[in-house]
């Protein structure tokens, strides 16, 4: 086995600038490009940074000595935005954003009575379940449900969600070298491959991600990946056809340049490899109660719907970067519409597996989303009743038009 420092080294050496794809050699702070010259930092000899503004938001969490052209620019953007006529008004926004979150009535009422609608939905589980007598289990489905549990998480939506997406990907261990991108410092994957599982590259595009509370570089905590790099998905410091697998778990909403993505996707690949993915189905926002609410004034509801599910990426990638915003909802797309954006650039669709029951699942992402958490005595009977759920799944997997969830497998033609 290879000493760890000495692996992430060779991985770096291997990356290309983003440019023009060409090789670079590496210094003590920085990746020089030897054909454009464009320099990229290099913190502790790690973590290669790829977006310029990243570079302000990990400066922002931790103290680094960064590159003197890279602090003085940093410098200069800082005093400009301060005598700016925006500092006022962001700072005042922040503040109002802070009062209203903290004396606010409802959100108050919410956190002291956030229990009683877990009690209906208990009842309305239990009536639509199927008898348990009759459920198959499934060994390796209840392990990533436990998982789940087992690391305190709380949220009824992310058991359902969570456990068919980690057993799904399960069934298609990535083939080095691979790459994920959006995957932070690996703990949903470590969790969805039950700790089973060797990353070669993992892109992030947001640098604070991977600095620990004790403001110190961790971006390795989850002993995931062999190397990790700041980027965009949509620009990766990867040399063509250089990949097997590129992994994807659940990032696809939250890309604006999903186009860009396929693209790039599509040529880091070689020829075979596998995008692995899972995502938004086409109508997981059908089961939220604004739609039921909606479908019942017939000539409203189809032009919300068309907006709501049909609009295209609205925020640019520049305002995405200036605003520091976190986008989602992205990319709710049909069947056909998914196979034409992977053909487009020499994709196909190998697997389609919908999950997750667009009512259930937008039931119980809802209810949470509108600050209404279930209560530690009745998390084992929704738990239970939630499993109930999952196992069946496995028998009669939902419709792709009755799903919350797909899981996709592209290969590289």
């Amino acid at each position: 086995m290879k000493n760890r420092s000495k692996l992430r080294s060779e991985l770096i050496s291997k990356l290309v600038c983003i440019e023009c794809y060409s090789p670079m050699e590496g210094g003590d702070s920085t990746l020089t490009c030897k054909n454009c010259n464009t320099q990229y930092p290099l913190i502790e000899n790690e973590l290669a940074i790829f977006t310029k503004h990243s570079m302000s938001e990990l400066s922002s969490h931790a103290y680094y000595q960064l590159p003197n052209t890279y602090l003085s620019k940093l410098k200069k953007d800082v005093e400009a935005f301060i005598r700016s006529k925006l500092f006022l008004f962001r700072m005042t926004k922040i503040l109002i954003k802070v009062i209203s979150e903290v004396t606010h009535p409802i959100r108050q009422i919410r956190r002291l009575f956030g229990f009683i609608p877990w009690f209906p939905i208990l009842f309305l589980l239990k009536r639509k379940s199927k008898d348990s007598k009759n459920v198959k289990k499934n060994h390796e489905l209840e392990e990533c449900l436990n998982g789940l549990v087992e690391a305190n998480h709380p949220s009824p939506y992310a058991w359902y969600l969570k456990s068919l997406e980690a057993y799904y990907f399960r069934q298609y261990y990535p083939q080095a070298p691979s790459l994920e991108f959006g995957g932070g410092r690996g703990e949903t994957t470590y969790r969805s491959y039950g700790g089973q599982c060797r990353i070669t590259y993992g892109s992030e595009i947001f640098a604070n991600f991977l600095v620990g509370k004790d403001r110190s570089l961790r971006p390795d905590i989850y002993k995931v990946y062999d190397s990790l790099f700041v980027s965009l998905a949509t620009k990766l410091p990867i040399p063509s056809e250089y990949l097997s697998t590129v992994i994807s778990i659940h990032i696809l909403d939250h890309v604006i340049e999903v186009e860009d993505l396929f693209k790039e996707v599509s040529r880091v690949l070689r020829k075979g490899g596998l995008f692995i993915a899972s995502t938004y189905s086409r109508n997981v926002y059908k089961g939220f109660p604004d739609f039921w609410l909606l479908s019942r004034f017939s000539f409203l509801s189809d032009k919300y719907i068309n907006w709501r599910l049909r609009r295209k990426n609205v925020r640019s990638r520049a305002a995405y970067i200036r605003e520091g915003s976190y986008a989602n909802g992205q990319n709710i797309l049909s069947l056909g519409e998914w196979k034409r954006l992977a053909g487009a650039v020499g994709l196909r669709v190998n697997k389609v597996i919908p999950f997750t029951h667009n009512w259930l699942f937008a039931l119980l992402m809802d209810v949470e989303y509108q600050g209404f958490r279930c209560p530690g005595f009745l998390r084992k009977a929704i738990l239970g009743e939630v499993k109930k759920f999952a196992f069946q799944e496995l028998v009669e997997t939902p419709k792709y038009e009755e799903s919350g969830n797909v899981f996709f497998v592209f290969e590289k033609v």
